[in-house]
């Protein structure tokens, strides 16, 4: 265990979102998700109006930490290595673009991690959902509302074009912004992309899907984890990890949700 966190320390920038301090603790804890502390979206811009009315701010103890997505009334779905706390510990913040003004706040009641996840081993199933108090309202204006989820098994052609969205820092040690930002990228084959993770002995499963640009440096970082990957307003990914700040070559490792729907079915309750 200790060589495989070295490891990591090394090679890999997690995606493990929070405040700068702040890390995953408990059970299956990601330990595999140190380094650099400052979580940040990459060339991305301020999200204008209410366009992601599913997108949540899961958070510690009042403190962002993790993205996520309103499955229905009752459940958001993340990331299973922003899920390492006691329910008391985690809220929801819903119905705003800002961290600072507007939006409803939720308690967190119950976790459900995958069984299978994986922190060790290339942060597999790295899936959750959670249910929240009070359940989520939706309203005619579309400012709070559900995501769509992809079918079973149905896989995001390459070179299709996504965009991914957070609340994570700018640059590295620059400013960590109050408002939600997007930035589109495309999805890799992912015989190369696994090809690309093997000097640094991780695995990218078929449960997994990479997405970047050809020059990086856009997209997703060590922050956002657990937030959705959007294609045609389907969350076809969720945050998990990635070798770099999308440094050229490495692309960031999502969780491809189409894998784990029946999973996130049979454990969300309308």
């Amino acid at each position: 265990m200790a060589k495989l966190v070295a490891l990591v320390v090394l090679l890999i920038i997690g995606t493990a979102l929070g405040s700068p301090q702040r890390k995953p603790k408990g059970v299956g804890a990601a330990v595999g998700l140190p380094g650099f502390t400052d979580p940040y979206i990459i060339g991305g811009d301020i999200v204008q109006g209410r366009k992601y009315p599913g997108q949540i701010s899961l958070q510690v103890d009042g403190d962002h930490n993790c993205g996520g997505s309103i499955v229905n009334a009752n459940y958001i779905l993340t990331a299973a290595h922003c899920s390492q706390y006691e329910p008391e510990e985690l809220s929801v913040l819903s119905g705003t673009n800002n961290l600072k003004t507007g939006g409803t706040r939720h308690k967190v009641t119950e976790i459900h991690y995958h069984e299978d996840y994986n922190p060790s081993d290339s942060w597999h199933n790295d899936v959750s959902v959670m249910k929240v108090d009070p359940p989520f309202q939706f309203d005619a204006d579309g400012n709070t509302a559900p995501v769509t989820l992809p079918e079973q098994d149905i896989e995001p052609p390459v070179g299709a074009e996504v965009t991914v969205i957070g609340w994570g820092r700018l640059s590295y040690m620059g400013e960590l912004p109050d408002d939600l930002y997007e930035v589109s990228i495309f999805i890799w084959n992912h015989s190369l992309c696994n090809d690309a993770y093997k000097p640094d002995g991780l695995t990218v499963y078929p449960e997994q899907i990479c997405a970047d640009t050809p020059g990086g440096n856009k997209g997703s970082c060590n922050g956002d984890s657990g937030g959705p990957l959007l294609m045609e307003n389907t969350v076809v990914g969720l945050v998990s990890w990635a070798r770099g700040c999308d440094e050229k070559g490495y692309p960031t490792v999502y969780t491809r949700v189409s894998a784990y729907r029946d999973w996130i079915d049979s454990k969300v309750k309308a």
